[in-house]
């Protein structure tokens, strides 16, 4: 019995930490310029099963590469959640090419963060500069079904100028790259797993995470 109690204990210890380090998934990245040549924008869409709220967020350039740590608060009501955060990120006005490793963590708190649980992360590059001075709320472009297996629909309902789309792997290597806009993506032939679907617009850069299963 004391074995049978043990086991029920550790299953629900790590149903709980699963469910805790899954509450929180980064959903799309718009990076736009500033009115300065030393920082750019960025807006990071959030969704969550659970309740959640930006608490913080750390900044950090090391040579090329932006080190971004964004920390949301949380809890287990089961309410779908998408948060909007607009971020500053420094940049050297000397280099224009960047790597931006963003990671966001859990938060027990509505008022401090030890950036202890990380939830998500995504690391993607991109140059400066960012054509125009406009960190828009809503970028009016819609990419579904997402999971896909077959087709990606892209619907750019904003009409924004789009030079370049691409599709990238988790390694970083661009397996799809297409000049302009493009609605339609077939993905019937790549592999299972994570991509990063990046469009280069008049008004920045927008990265979403697809899923092709």
């Amino acid at each position: 019995m004391k074995n049978i109690k043990n086991i029920f204990l550790f299953c629900a210890l790590t149903l709980f930490l699963y469910n805790n380090v899954k509450s929180q998934n980064i959903d799309t990245v718009f990076l736009s310029s500033t009115a300065t040549d030393s920082t750019i924008n960025a807006h990071i869409h959030v969704y969550s099963p659970y309740e959640i709220g930006f608490v913080d967020y750390t900044s950090v350039l090391s040579n090329d590469t932006i080190n971004m740590s964004a920390c949301y608060w949380y809890t287990m009501s089961s309410v779908m959640t998408e948060v909007d955060t607009f971020l500053i990120i420094p940049i050297s006005p000397i280099n224009n090419s960047y790597i931006l490793d963003l990671k966001i963590y859990n938060s027990s708190s509505k008022d401090s963060c030890t950036f202890n649980i990380l939830t998500d992360s995504l690391v993607l590059s991109f140059s400066t500069p960012l054509d125009v001075n406009d960190n828009i709320k809503n970028t009016g472009i819609f990419v579904y079904p997402n999971p896909t297996n077959d087709i990606l629909l892209i619907n750019n309902t904003s009409n924004l100028l789009i030079s370049n789309t691409s599709l990238i792997n988790s390694n970083g290597k661009v397996v799809l790259n297409y000049k302009g806009y493009i609605e339609k993506i077939n993905t019937s032939d790549l592999l299972y797993g994570v991509y990063l679907l990046e469009l280069k617009t008049e008004k920045g850069s927008f990265i979403k995470k697809i899923i092709v299963q």
